[in-house]
């Protein structure tokens, strides 16, 4: 609340706030004792107010950040989307981190010199596991702070 957004989630998913940089990450329930690594729905915040950019120069960064700092990314999607009624990009990406093959896909959006950054990930073999789940949350979500009319 204190950053004036909402969204809905799974009652079998976890919640937590402001783990390691992030606004909320939200846990999925493991799919098996074997099961080591946890689909995750993070959202997270970042202030542009020390160098404001346009939603169009903050996806040029961040996609390049992507492919200097994650190992064989692959870029799938990278496309002009919506989330909240604000316009945002979407970026699908694939790559390794440690012993894991994983799958990504960021939703991002800037508001007066802050980006909202909403990311998936998945092992890259599960990615569709929870995607229907993952797209209701990004479905639900609101920020109070974008006036709307109606």
């Amino acid at each position: 609340s204190a950053y004036g957004i909402k969204i809905k989630y799974p009652s079998d998913w976890t919640k937590k706030e402001q783990v390691a940089g992030t606004v909320v990450a939200f846990i999925s329930p493991q799919q098996s004792v074997s099961d080591t690594f946890q689909d995750n729905f993070i959202v997270s915040v970042q202030d542009l107010s020390t160098q404001p950019m346009t939603l169009e120069e903050y996806t040029e960064l961040s996609v390049g950040q992507i492919k200097q700092f994650v190992t064989d990314a692959i870029i799938l999607d990278s496309s002009a989307t919506t989330i909240g009624k604000q316009s945002a990009h979407k970026v699908v990406y694939t790559g390794k981190q440690g012993q894991y093959s994983l799958k990504w896909m960021q939703i991002w959006t800037v508001i007066d010199n802050t980006a909202y950054i909403l990311t998936y990930t998945a092992e890259e073999d599960n990615y569709n596991d929870f995607l229907n789940a993952v797209q209701e949350m990004i479905n639900s979500y609101h920020d109070y702070r974008i006036a709307t009319t109606f």
